[in-house]
């Protein structure tokens, strides 16, 4: 490649790189709120969610009781003498993640504190290694360091990506391993290196098995397609490989039980009660087809793509679309194994969700992140079946421009806008009530109050049965009636006809205004209500 043309390639990369930086920072700087699965990532990672979750099973303090917030936002702060193994614990009694993640929330949080942004921001840092990583990993796969560069920015740039980089989940960080683990899997099984060479890399594989293994356990599926795809290049000749891949399992395993050795509690969930399986298939087959769509639809387009470029140029008479993909199946090509993990780890983890897990658990696309890199890398190789390589590739890099614009519309839109739950609509001088203490959503606005501010935080059926406990604080001192209403009827604990009956019961002493009627998380709507003494009386 001569100097000008490297150059062009360098300002191509970088360019690309930067507007996927702008997509993931347009929704960093515009959160207002931490996600349900959020708020528990903080509570499991500061081993405070069995606390909680007693907390609100026995109607213990600061339940239905006057505390400062703090009192609340401790819950999802990290506490001194609750350290790494007080995390594990608590996961192993009241979740079902492994702790890796958490873990490593938990320092992290200890290094910026709590806040709408921290969970993004650590996920950016991890999104940089799988950069560097992705550029590695596509240059053992394509053998040159131009192709490396444009998988590294179709991976960047896929609307699923771009998506789960503002959540405090652990899906970036099972990404970064899955990627590492497939790295290493080549290195040991595919390339030929000295044994040195091969042993350091069957230890970063361990590493990373075990690593994987403590992230998520949706890290089995990507274990078991490895086997697969062992099997499948070796087959009979060379079993005493499937085998040593087998042994390294075991070891990896073995470890994963020494570190975390309280995991099988995680799993007593598969002995609760299951609803009936035929009323919430139809929900989960369209979740999942939902999901495959986010998964492959880029992947689908640069099949479309090639097609289109395959028949104007009058290149393959009767040309169909599944023509581009027939060197997927020849080994000596293009490695298989890469299509099978772009692919059957997506689909095992969907035979579970639809045959295991409760239609009230639904399972997002957020889950299949993982398996990004390889559907980039089968992308690529689709892409290079065109006559005009680099032309085919800027294009579709345009083409996932387009998809995020449409993915990010809302926050595009908005974006230098007032927010839609502004700080002003929470300050007051005076107290706080709110009426929906089954919503862990509370910690949300409890981010945005004061830490000394008194709050008396119940369910709305108790404000009612005892206003004396509240009514008189809030009429005197004067502050805030939050009520949130949610849009999901089986879970709804607050209505607006109690609504009402709590602001009449205020009206008679004190002056109440309706502040906002904001949407701030998603899931309901926050009614804010001034509540001001009424001095005359």
């Amino acid at each position: 490649m001569s100097i000008i043309n490297e150059q062009r390639l360098w300002r191509w990369w970088v360019i690309a790189i930067l507007i996927g930086l702008v997509f993931r920072l347009i929704p960093l700087l515009e959160k207002q709120y931490l996600a349900g699965d959020e708020i528990r990532a903080y509570l499991a990672a500061t081993a405070h969610e069995g606390e909680y979750r007693l907390l609100l099973r026995e109607a213990k303090a600061p339940l239905a009781t006057w505390a400062p917030v703090s009192a609340w936002t401790r819950f999802i702060e990290p506490q001194a003498g609750l350290g790494l193994s007080a995390v594990a614990r608590d996961l192993a009694m009241w979740d079902i993640h492994p702790p890796l993640y958490f873990w490593l929330l938990h320092g992290w949080t200890r290094l910026v504190g709590v806040t709408f942004w921290a969970g993004a921001l650590l996920n950016l840092l991890l999104e940089g290694l799988i950069l560097a990583l992705i550029v590695a990993w596509g240059r053992a796969m394509t053998h040159d360091r131009q192709m490396a560069l444009w998988l590294s920015v179709l991976w960047w740039l896929h609307p699923l990506s771009v998506r789960v980089s503002a959540l405090t989940r652990a899906y970036v960080l099972l990404t970064l391993l899955t990627l590492l683990f497939a790295y290493a899997f080549y290195g040991v099984f595919y390339k030929k290196r000295p044994k040195r060479q091969r042993l350091g890399a069957g230890s970063v594989l361990l590493c990373a098995t075990v690593l994987g293994l403590l992230t998520h356990y949706l890290f089995l599926f990507v274990l078991v397609t490895s086997l697969l795809v062992l099997g499948i290049k070796f087959g009979r000749r060379q079993w005493r490989v499937v085998i040593s891949l087998l042994a390294l399992f075991t070891m990896a395993l073995l470890s994963f039980i020494w570190i975390y050795p309280d995991f099988f509690w995680a799993f007593t969930f598969l002995a609760e009660p299951r609803p009936d399986f035929w009323s919430g298939l139809p929900r989960r087959l369209s979740r999942t087809a939902y999901i495959c769509a986010m998964l492959y639809g880029p992947m689908g387009l640069s099949l479309l793509l090639v097609w289109v470029q395959q028949l104007r140029a009058h290149r393959l008479a009767g040309a169909t679309v599944w023509s581009p993909i027939r060197r997927l199946g020849d080994f000596s090509a293009y490695p298989f194994g890469v299509s099978m993990l772009a692919v059957l780890p997506v689909l095992g983890a969907a035979l579970f969700y639809l045959l295991l897990i409760s239609p009230h658990h639904a399972m997002g696309a957020q889950y299949m992140n993982f398996a990004t890199p390889f559907v980039a890398l089968v992308t690529l190789f689709i892409l290079q079946q065109t006559t005009r390589v680099k032309v085919a590739i800027r294009a579709f890099i345009v083409l996932l421009i387009v998809l995020n614009l449409v993915q990010l519309h809302p926050a595009v839109r908005d974006f230098g806008s007032p927010p839609r739950l502004q700080p002003a609509d929470l300050a007051t001088a005076g107290v706080v009530v709110f009426d929906n203490q089954a919503s862990i959503h509370w910690f949300n606005l409890a981010l945005y109050l004061d830490a000394a501010q008194p709050a008396y935080v119940s369910s709305q059926q108790e404000l009612l049965a005892h206003p004396s406990r509240w009514q008189t604080r809030l009429e005197r001192d004067g502050g805030l009636y939050l009520s949130l209403v949610l849009r999901a009827p089986d879970k709804q604990q607050s209505t607006l006809e109690g609504q009402q009956q709590i602001v009449d019961l205020l009206s008679h002493n004190a002056e109440v205004q309706l502040r906002a009627v904001v949407s701030p998380l998603q899931i309901g709507d926050l009614y804010i209500y001034a509540v001001t003494p009424n001095r005359a009386q």
